[in-house]
């Protein structure tokens, strides 16, 4: 093999590995543009996206949470033609789990009867709710509290709901 062909063999070679190097760093970069977007839209729940009004039925239950953005919320469980159970209290958000300092359950399931309804409800010093996308979980067999739309109004330490030019 002749000098100039080793030569142009080398520097064939030399572009081979720049052009892969190069493509291979802009994989990098674009990889690493994707994650850094994808990092922000998936940030922590804060009490504002939290705060708002759930609702959960079921047997003719209502169960009523208005969380307000102070960290205040209010508990109201309707029954057919009974008096409201209403109970205020403290919430606060830990990553994507909602403490509560107090709590009515009106829910319990119980197999021997077949319900789940518990009338009048148990009153707990303590509850904890998972958030997931608009919802609030306490485990996989009781109802689940689903966000409703506030249409521009939002829950406020007293416990109503205020239009936006209210606050």
């Amino acid at each position: 093999m002749g000098m100039g062909t080793m030569l142009v063999k080398r520097l064939i070679g030399m572009n081979l590995f720049r052009f892969k190097a190069s493509k291979l760093l802009r994989i990098a970069l674009a990889g690493g543009a994707v994650i850094a977007i994808f990092c922000i839209f998936c940030r922590p729940a804060s009490s504002t996206d939290i705060s708002g009004v759930y609702i959960r039925s079921r047997d003719g239950v209502v169960d009523t949470l208005i969380l307000a953005t102070n960290g205040t919320f209010q508990q109201t469980i309707t029954y057919g033609n009974e008096s409201p159970w209403t109970k205020n209290g403290l919430w606060t958000l830990n990553y994507q789990v909602v403490q509560f300092n107090t709590f009515y359950e009106a829910f319990d399931f119980e197999a021997a009867k077949g319900t789940f309804k518990l009338i009048p409800p148990e009153s707990y010093a303590m509850e904890t709710l998972w958030v997931e996308r608009g919802k609030l979980v306490k485990d996989q067999v009781f109802p689940i509290w689903f966000k409703q739309p506030t249409r521009g109004r939002t829950p406020h330490a007293n416990h109503g709901i205020l239009d936006a030019n209210e606050n």
